[in-house]
């Protein structure tokens, strides 16, 4: 997987959903997902938001999460 996949793939909701338990190898990105999941529940964020901040992390540091990419969005 060269680049990080579109923001508007369903994956990418699929992370921020509450009852989702995906594993991620990427300490960095889970503990960015596990926060915007608090987030979005508070009211403090919206999921569009999220996305926007998940997803430029992982442009950001693309080599870093290259693993985690693969196994959410080949799958």
């Amino acid at each position: 997987m060269e680049n990080i996949p579109s923001k508007d793939r369903p994956e990418w909701k699929n992370l921020l959903n509450p009852n989702s338990n995906i594993e991620l190898n990427n300490f960095v990105l889970q503990m960015k997902i596990t926060q915007a999941k608090k987030d979005i529940k508070k009211g403090k964020k919206t999921i569009d938001s999220a996305i926007d901040e998940i997803y430029n992390l992982c442009q950001k540091y693309a080599l870093a999460v290259k693993q985690d990419m693969e196994m959410v969005f080949n799958n």
